[in-house]
């Protein structure tokens, strides 16, 4: 068997799609929807993909994809200043490649490419000790946190009943803010993205484009944006969530993916906006991942961080409901400058959408 790398092009994409059903079954999103493969794997954010139907590396035997490494690159930003990066997806490799070494030839390639920043999310454990050998900053769990709504309905998809210790009552929304729900997002929420990254961020660059790209124009999902103004008219946070009915039952939980504010009073208003949203709908939860201090002040609204509950396993997967806890985990790697780190890998934000963990199953 004689390997070539090279990019999936237009004239591959069915055999990309048959390569994903030989290996991750029939039904899996990338082997029955080429849409939702193009727009995850958008090759618009780097012209290091030029010619490519889909950001990535592949490897062939003639015309047979036998291994596949995904990319979703886009601008990051540190401490508010603009970066390349890319976000890595669908690491896969035939079985009779495996001693190949196919896997990490792989993600050399994509290291080759002009990155800043490399990362990953919910990785399987087994690969986590290649990625760690690359110079990769490992983390075990993005914190969750959770908003019960309905004790009833919670009760029936949740194992333990410890999360009624930690629950703490909520607080009003402040006030002098105006939350609503937007459909497209104004180029305004540029001025409060910048003055948030600029105290201390590092991560996906979440402007307006992104905010339209990831959310708006997604395939797939149909999700809620909203977007808090203070009494002047200046934008202080901005969050997104959608509602997920469990498959085969009459529950509905709601996932809160990405939560944006420069305040805690911010961070209440929202939650109180999702929260009302998604009653309107009898859900019996919200939830939310976020690597991100500012996340905690969920908890003066009413949520409660998961690990706060040790013995409550909270399922995050309803397609079909699967009991018990699973961590998402996640490494990243950054390119050094002058020998050096350019932040603190532990300070990087990662919510549910990078890496694109909230997909499709």
């Amino acid at each position: 068997m004689a390997l070539t790398k090279r990019f999936v092009k237009e004239a591959d994409m069915d055999e990309f799609s048959s390569f994903f059903a030989r290996h991750w079954g029939k039904s899996h999103i990338l082997a029955r929807n080429q849409t939702f493969a193009r727009w995850q794997m958008n090759i618009r954010n780097s012209p290091a993909f030029e010619g490519a139907a889909v950001a990535g590396v592949g490897y062939f035997d003639e015309d047979r994809l036998m291994g596949f490494m995904g990319a979703m690159p886009m601008p990051f930003n540190l401490d508010g200043v603009r970066v390349s990066g890319t976000w890595l997806c669908n690491l896969l490799a035939a079985p009779e490649t495996h001693d190949s070494g196919i896997g990490l030839k792989l993600m050399t390639s994509v290291h080759s490419m002009p990155f800043q920043v490399i990362g990953a999310v919910g990785i399987n454990l087994n690969v986590i000790p290649m990625y760690r050998a690359m110079r990769y900053v490992t983390g075990d769990r993005v914190p969750r946190y959770i908003r019960v709504l309905d004790p009833d309905r919670f009760t029936q998809i949740v194992d333990g009943d410890s999360w009624r210790d930690v629950a703490v009552p909520t607080q009003s929304a402040a006030s002098g803010l105006r939350t609503e729900p937007v459909t497209e997002i104004p180029q305004t929420w540029n001025t409060a993205w910048q003055r948030f990254a600029e105290q201390g961020y590092a991560g996906t660059d979440r402007d307006a484009d992104y905010i339209t790209w990831r959310y708006l124009e997604h395939p797939t999902f149909d999700y809620n944006v909203a977007l808090t103004q203070n009494a002047h008219g200046e934008a202080v946070g901005l969050c997104v969530w959608r509602i997920e009915p469990i498959r085969d039952s009459d529950i509905s939980v709601c996932r809160l993916i990405d939560l944006i504010a420069l305040s805690p009073e911010a961070v209440r208003a929202l939650s109180a906006f999702v929260e009302d949203h998604a009653h309107t709908h009898d859900c019996a939860m919200i939830d939310h991942y976020s690597t991100h201090p500012i996340a905690q002040s969920l908890c003066s609204a009413g949520w409660f961080p998961e690990e706060a509950a040790p013995d409550c396993a909270v399922p995050c997967l309803f397609q079909p409901l699967a009991s018990g806890r699973r961590d998402m985990n996640y490494v990243v790697r950054f390119a050094k400058r002058d020998g050096k780190m350019p932040i603190d890998p532990a300070r990087v934000h990662i919510v549910k959408s990078d890496g694109d963990q909230d997909r499709p199953n």
